[in-house]
């Protein structure tokens, strides 16, 4: 018998996740009931590395598992680097000649200068 700790889905759905944070790219779904072996946890527990789903290691929020036996004695495994969380965004093109920072778009790519623009003081208090 083995002392590996097994944890059973408790979510109608889980992602799992290639790294400890839901900063990390889902990598496959769990469904209710789905149990799974403990390989690995986060520095703080939270997250635990378990095996093996799509065939591959990966990684479920601690929550969303009823654990059966100890956590302990899983080792701390250091996160993958994490991916940008989003993608950079775009600049806009500006029109030529165009060198207002006050402007706003006004259609087919193009930036005009005070279209739209706001006046100081004219917008609710946050």
């Amino acid at each position: 018998m083995s002392n590996q700790p097994i944890g059973t889905v408790s979510a109608a759905v889980a992602n799992v996740r290639n790294g400890p944070g839901t900063h990390f790219d889902v990598i496959a779904q769990v469904k209710q009931g789905a149990m799974l072996t403990l390989v690995g946890q986060s520095g703080d527990g939270a997250w635990l590395q378990v095996c093996c789903v799509a065939g591959q290691v990966g990684w479920l929020w601690a929550e969303l598992l009823v654990i059966e036996g100890s956590t302990r004695a899983l080792p701390q495994v250091q996160a993958p680097p994490a991916a940008l969380a989003s993608p950079p965004r775009r600049q806009p093109r500006r029109c030529a000649g165009v060198a207002d920072r006050s402007a706003s778009r006004t259609g087919r790519g193009c930036w005009r200068p005070g279209h739209g623009s706001a006046a100081a003081g004219s917008l609710p208090a946050p």
